[in-house]
């Protein structure tokens, strides 16, 4: 009996390719094809909200009791419902920080987590407004506080070899974000250093000997600076490839079914 992955076996077996059989060693048949088939037909902004919200030690809880200890770790969670630590983080955000209207936006699929990730950094008034607008609303707030000049966060990536296609291609996305976030500050850095270059070499006169010396330090310090947002970027890039590289073998492989 197929308890998982009935069409992509009928489809392998009528194109005459060859799939791989993992046989179901559980108690519980029905339940793991009512569980695969609700895992199916969830979007990943819904699992990792769902996996923030298990991972979440009740209010009011001591960190060392037995109850907050029975509690999945953020890592455990992600592993329990398939999706990045990153997307999890993203979704504790949204849960702590976001308004109840934000929350239930990502709830209701209208949403991504990543978006309402953003979001949630502004006031709950500014947040009630920008839902209220709209999705688009969201999604344009959300690229513009990606644009301010802050640090770009360094959020822990699970292996994409454990992550499904849509949650590789969600992970995608937030990589292309924080790229965009990236180059967008190189961009203000490499002028701002360019400027401050300039403003040197007009400073030709005697007197300006302090003033000259303080902005060298300055276009110093701008060259570190440049020389980080140069790497973080080669970074995100690299990332973004494999991200998309890991879709594609996803999609190629053969199918999953249970016996």
């Amino acid at each position: 009996m197929v308890l998982d992955g009935r069409n992509r076996y009928l489809a392998a077996r009528e194109a005459g390719r060859g799939y791989r059989v993992v046989e179901y060693t559980g108690d519980d048949p029905v339940g793991f094809a009512r569980s695969e088939n609700i895992r199916r037909h969830e979007t990943n902004s819904e699992r990792a909200m769902s996996a923030a919200r298990l991972a979440k030690i009740p209010r009011g809880v001591r960190s060392d009791s037995s109850i907050a200890l029975s509690v999945p770790t953020q890592a455990e969670a992600a592993e329990m419902r398939n999706v990045s630590l990153a997307a999890v983080k993203r979704a504790k955000a949204v849960v702590e920080s976001g308004s109840s209207e934000l929350v239930a936006a990502v709830d209701a699929g209208t949403v991504t987590v990543s978006a309402a990730a953003e979001v949630a950094k502004l006031p709950e008034a500014e947040q009630q407004e920008i839902v209220a607008q709209g999705p688009a609303a969201v999604r344009e707030a959300a690229k513009a506080a990606r644009q301010k000049p802050d640090t770009v966060a360094k959020a822990p990536v699970r292996p994409a070899s454990n992550l499904t296609p849509e949650a590789l291609a969600e992970e995608n996305e937030a990589l292309k974000a924080d790229l965009e976030t990236v180059n967008s500050k190189l961009a203000a850095v490499t002028r701002e250093r360019d400027d401050l270059k300039a403003r040197v070499a007009d400073l030709s006169d005697e007197n300006q000997g302090p003033v000259i010396s303080r902005l060298q330090q300055q276009v110093a310090g701008l060259k570190y600076k440049l020389s980080n947002a140069e790497d973080a970027a080669k970074r995100a890039e690299f990332k973004e490839k494999k991200a998309v590289a890991r879709v594609k073998e996803l999609e190629s492989m053969p199918v999953d079914m249970g016996v």
